[in-house]
This record gives C-alpha cells, structure tokens and sequence, in this order.
C-alpha cells in the first residue's frame, strides 16, 4: 500500500503569488538519489540522515555558515554582543513567512530555542545551550539571548533551524505529524512523502524573501544500497549523488553526462575516550593504543578516501599546525608503553595489571557500514598487542541516555566528526569543556585549552588567532584525548544538465546554495 504524507492546510491567508521574471533558468525537476532513508524532519530533533540535508531546504536559521565556513545573516539581518560578551541581540527580517502564511516572528525563534534547551533531553541539541540564562522575544522582530557567561561559539550555535511556534499548539515535539509535514520558511516547500517508495518532493517557494529557486521541484529517492543508486545513475534517471565511493566516482569522472567533485572536507572520524575513565585517564596508555592503530591499512580496508589526521584541525584551517607528526603505526613502541604502565601479557593473550584485564568498551553506530567495518578492524588491531575490544552498537544517538551509558559504561566512541566552519574555534569546539559534543557521554576538561579558546575569542588579529590555535593543536593531540584517525575526502556527482554548482562543492557544502541550481532549458 502507497501511503502519502501531504503538507497541511491552514486557514490563514496565503501571500500573495509573485510570479518569477521570464527568465531562462527557472523550471525543471531535479532527482536526487541516497542510500540513507529519511528519519524525520524536524530540525530541532534529527541533524542525521538525507534529512539532515532536507531541512536546509525547507528551513532557515537567524544565521548560516556560507560556501567559505564564515557566519553570514539569514533571518537575522544584523547583531549585536554586549561589550561584557553576555548578551546577543538579533534584528530579524521582516515580512519573511511559514509556507502556510505566517510571518516568521522573534516569538517562533523564542519557542524554538526554548524547546532546544528545555531540560526533557529530546533535543540533540539540548546541550549546546547549558551556559545560555534565558531567550527573550523583545518584540515581533528583535530577539536576544542572555548568557550566564561568556561561550566562545554562541554565534555559530545560533545557525539552528526555526520551527514555527503555532504548528505545535497542544502537542509535543516528539509526537508532533509536523515531523512528517514539516512547514519552514526555507527555498523550497514539502509537498508529499511517499514513505512506501521512499520518495519525497518538494517545490519551489514562490514567496521566499531572498527570490524564488530556479528549480521547479526537488524529489528525493532513497535506494536500498550502493548498487541499486549506481542502476539508476547509469540508466540517467538521477541529477544528483553525494557522498560516492571512490571507484563508483573515478567511473563517472570519465563519463561525460557527469560532472564530478573530489572534496577536501574538514569531516574526520575518531575514537574518541573517556578520559575520566579510571583506564583511560593514563595519558600514556591513550598514546599506545595510536601507535596500536595502523590508519592506512584501516582507510583501505574500508575504502575510505582520506589523509591521516593529526588533530582537530584540516589542513586548510588557519589553525591547522603541519609541525605536529600524527602518530604512526608502531605496535613495539604501544607494547612498551603498556609494559611501562605496568600492563603484563596473560596466558589469554590479554594484558593486565593485577587482575585488571585491559579490555575497552566502543560505542558504534550500527547504522553506517562504514563504522561497523572499522570497528572490526580496530579490535584486530588492538588484540594483536594484547588488547580486548567489547563492540556496543547503537541505532541513534537518542538512545545515548543517562541509564543507557550507566548500563553499558562506555570508554571509547568511534564517530565521525563534521568539523565545519573555517573558522578554528568551530573546528576544535569539541575539546571544549562545555561543548555540547559529547553531552551525553562525557566532557574532555583541559584549563589551558579553555583558556586560550576564550583568548581565542576575544582576539581580532587574524595571525594572532591562528598562531594560539595552532599551540591549541600541538597541546589537543599531545594529550590524546581521541585517537585522531583521517579526515575524508569526499566524491560527487551531478548530470550535466544542472548548472551553476561549483560554488557548491567546498569542504563545507552548504545546502542552501541548491537554491541557485537550475537546469539548462534544452534538457527539462
């Protein structure tokens, strides 16, 4: 049975229909294919998934991060910071609308930011907001956040999505159809999901306060795996597929009814530790265990694409700091390490200090194939110097609770880290003693490290900033508070017929920018 999930009516009178000029780039239908599945589309409960890519689409932020990693407006037309750096106003656009006809107003951007920090933990994004006092609407297009003292990167956390207040009078987020009916104010409107063929579309907003997209329609179609998206690529039916395998992406690369990318992106993975653990707290056994690590063989035996990483930073960071040597593949170097730690093989093959056997345990998110095989690998890995790995999968960071992480007492968490932003304070923002990162795991506590972010902060000559980021680097990795594996370089590819989307395809692919896509006439 096809079910159909269309977009809400309401009652409140429509803008006025602005016809786009006659111009040669509006019109057509661009199909875009993945192979993960929507969840919901609420940007206040979901940053995963083709969803994540969607809600740009359909919703805008007070501000957003452009195709250069800056900060730039978006609703918000201007700001203010206190001198004291606790209180940020924002002015906001006026006359921009929900797609069903409500003006977009600082009482929708209150209620959504109330709903991100309230303290039920449904939100993922609870815990970027612990240092913020309040949110107040000072009137229908001034907003202001108050702090309860200064946070470096208040800035770049205000670029969440706005919900309107109104689409959930007497429901709760979570229960809320809005997840399936999502209404914004964003480029494009939701117009149906087809939950049984795993299709969704949308269509131009006509109305939208920055102009009309060129495209006529997006449809999105979820394929169940890599062969089946590469069927359709090849009999021509898509436009659009990020995120290829490199031998998938070297074929279309000589195909000529493809353009292709090749990304530098500032996303890396890492086994992150929980450095209050009473094992892990040992800053030389958090080194043995990268000298355990060989990161090459792990790339190709996964077939990522990639270079090994040293830190936090990418190498086009300003922060980025070359003279750091990440660590490389010396399992002798690891064993003596341990052994000076006083880790002693048993007759089991596994270490140990008095009966204390070093086996870890590693959070895994089962639904990316990717972390599944590194996982495996990794334990192989560690065993051969005589470490145990204990493997705990997990569907969706939601499930990450108090009594979750009580129960299964994880050390390590191999994920992937999206590093976005050029901006250094964003890229390292995890090592943070208050980042919001690992919330619902652990904190990393450094006083030098918060110290020079907060000098960071406040400083506005450009070398300077760069010169403390890159000691910021030398002392994050020094400590090991992760083992820092390889940040990624990423594969696209978009039919010919598309244009106008080199800007696009930075390190940073901001999704807004689809918006400026548009067919070539003769292909529609």
């Amino acid at each position: 049975m096809t079910i159909l999930l269309t977009s809400l009516s309401s009652d409140v009178q429509q803008p006025a229909y602005i016809p786009p000029a006659k111009h040669s780039r509006y019109g057509g239908t661009m199909v875009w294919g993945t192979i993960n599945p929507p969840t919901i589309i609420n940007p206040v409960l979901t940053s995963h998934s083709v969803s994540a890519a969607i809600i740009p689409l359909l919703f805008d932020g007070l501000v957003r991060i452009n195709s250069n990693g800056l900060v730039e407006p978006n609703l918000a037309k201007s700001w203010d910071i206190s001198e004291d750096g606790l209180i940020y106003t924002f002015y906001l656009r006026e006359e921009v609308y929900f797609h069903d006809g409500h003006e977009c107003t600082a009482q929708d951007v209150k209620f959504t930011y109330d709903q991100m920090k309230q303290g039920t933990g449904f939100s993922i994004y609870q815990s970027d907001f612990t240092l913020v006092d309040r949110f107040e609407a000072v009137d229908r297009h001034v907003f202001r956040v108050v702090l309860k003292q200064r946070y470096p990167f208040l800035l770049r956390k205000m670029i969440r999505y706005i919900i309107p207040a109104h689409g959930f009078s007497g429901t709760h987020l979570t229960d809320s159809s809005f997840n399936y009916h999502p209404v914004g104010t964003g480029p494009f409107v939701f117009k149906r999901w087809d939950r049984s063929n795993q299709e969704i579309e949308l269509a131009a907003n006509s109305n939208y306060f920055e102009g009309r997209p060129f495209l006529d329609k997006i449809v999105i179609k979820v394929y169940a795996d890599n062969a089946a998206l590469w069927a359709a690529l090849m009999r021509g039916e898509l436009d659009l597929a990020k995120f290829l395998n490199r031998q998938d992406y070297e074929v279309l690369s000589k195909d000529p009814a493809f353009k292709t990318y090749q990304i530098p992106s500032g996303m890396y993975f890492a086994v992150v530790y929980n450095t209050h653990d009473p094992i892990l707290y040992d800053r030389d056994l958090r080194h043995a265990l990268g000298y355990a690590i060989d990161r090459q063989a792990l790339m190709q035996s996964v077939g990522i694409n990639g270079i090994e990483s040293n830190g936090p930073f990418f190498p086009q960071s300003p922060g980025f700091n070359s003279e750091v040597e990440p660590a490389s593949y010396n399992p002798v170097r690891a064993k003596l390490l341990l052994a000076g730690r006083g880790w002693n093989l048993g007759d089991d093959g596994i270490l140990r200090k008095g009966r204390r056997p070093l086996i870890l345990t590693m959070l895994v998110n089962h639904n990316r194939p990717d972390c599944r095989q590194m996982a495996l690998i990794l334990r192989q890995q560690l065993s051969e110097i005589g470490i145990g790995l204990k493997i705990v999968f997990y569907d969706d960071e939601s499930q990450l609770t108090q009594d979750y992480i009580a129960r299964v007492k994880p050390q390590m968490w191999l994920r992937m880290f999206l590093g976005n932003g050029n901006d250094p304070s964003d890229m390292a923002r995890s090592w943070y003693s208050t980042s919001s990162e690992f919330g619902r795991l652990w904190s990393y506590e450094d006083a030098v490290i918060d110290q020079l972010f907060e000098q960071g902060r406040m400083l506005k000559d450009g070398q300077q900033r760069a010169d403390l980021y890159r000691k910021m680097h030398a002392l994050i990795y020094d400590d090991q508070p992760a083992c820092f594996l390889f940040f990624l370089t990423t594969f696209h590819a978009v039919s010919t017929r598309i244009q106008n989307m080199d800007i696009f395809f930075s390190p940073h692919m901001p999704d807004y920018l689809i918006k400026h896509w548009y067919i070539l006439q003769e292909r529609r």
